[in-house]
């Protein structure tokens, strides 16, 4: 069966980690805990339970030397680092408006399966409302002190 991975999950596999099928799937808008962090850190203005978008079913395990920044009780491995330059992050800080409705029609079999973790369209429509342009201004804070 071809697996599909993105960013974290292919930098982890990368490293040595490896990538396993979750217990439950994260699809929609949940906290993601950070993990203290220094004030330097490119990291350092997401609020310690930021909400954020997430859409994936698989679970990172890191190999050794990996630094873990984020864990909930779903995905214990949300966002780690390697070093200074290179940072894991499975969610998705990025999505707009067009881009969840396009991944909610694109995946519509695991939006509609009932599982407990997936939220409704309708409830992703919300959490984009509430949390989106914060979810968004995380993004370019942790570019703008990644370019720092």
């Amino acid at each position: 069966m071809f697996e599909a991975y993105l960013g974290a999950q292919m930098l982890a596999l990368g490293l040595g980690g490896d990538v396993i099928d979750g217990e439950e799937k994260e699809i929609g808008w949940y906290p993601s805990p950070m993990l203290d962090v220094s004030t330097d850190h490119y990291l350092a203005d997401l609020p310690i339970e930021s909400v954020v978008f997430h859409w994936h079913g698989e679970q990172i395990e890191l190999p050794p030397g990996l630094r873990l920044l984020a864990s909930s009780h779903v995905c214990p491995v949300q966002a780690f680092e390697t070093n200074a330059s290179s940072l894991g992050l499975q969610s998705h800080l990025e999505v707009d408006g067009a881009e969840v409705e396009n991944m909610v029609w694109a995946f519509a079999g695991e939006v509609s399966a009932g599982d407990p973790g997936v939220m409704s369209p309708a409830d992703m429509e919300f959490g984009l409302q509430k949390w989106g342009d914060s979810c968004r201004q995380y993004l370019f804070a942790i570019l703008d002190r990644w370019e720092k």
